[in-house]
């Protein structure tokens, strides 16, 4: 078991962990995924969302090479691991479709819908603003440099999607 899964619900104490930095850290956390929820809706960037679930995203090849040291044979490990991606897929998906579906209910409701709509102001503001602009830029130049190391390929900065 990897160091530090102790705490975790049964379903998560197999994923490999090589870094103390968990999800929403502004440290690159690898594969320490605490809370897959938490990790799709926060630390991944919104075009990096669909190639998350890809059988052939490096999360799941480590997670297929982690249980085959746990001593289970390749077509178990690759079962297990595609039953815990499907799960995942599964949780976020239906995530995503909850918060629409509130968003959408609020933004019906002439008493509440200011709520939605602040937040989409705000957030347009926000993002032409001087401070989110050269914040912006350094993240992607952090992102991209030779410094920070990643075990998976970020591409999303190179592609120019924010």
């Amino acid at each position: 078991m990897a160091e530090g899964n102790q705490q975790l619900p049964a379903g998560e104490r197999n994923m490999p962990s090589r870094s103390k930095v968990t999800c929403l850290s502004s440290e690159p956390h690898e594969d320490a995924i605490n809370d897959h929820l938490v990790h799709f809706m926060g630390c991944l960037e919104l075009c990096d969302r669909e190639d998350f679930f890809k059988e052939t995203n490096s999360i799941w090849e480590a997670e297929i090479a982690h249980q085959q040291k746990l001593g289970k044979s390749v077509e178990e490990a690759k079962s297990l691991v595609d039953a815990k991606r499907a799960t995942w897929f599964d949780n976020c998906d239906s995530e995503q479709r909850r918060i629409s579906v509130l968003r959408d209910l609020l933004l019906k409701d002439q008493e509440e819908a200011h709520l939605i709509t602040d937040i989409i102001q705000s957030g347009k503001k926000w993002r032409i603003g001087d401070k989110y602009t050269e914040g912006i830029a350094k993240v992607k130049d952090w992102s991209n440099s030779e410094e920070k190391e990643l075990s998976t390929e970020r591409g999303c900065c190179q592609r120019g999607c924010s």
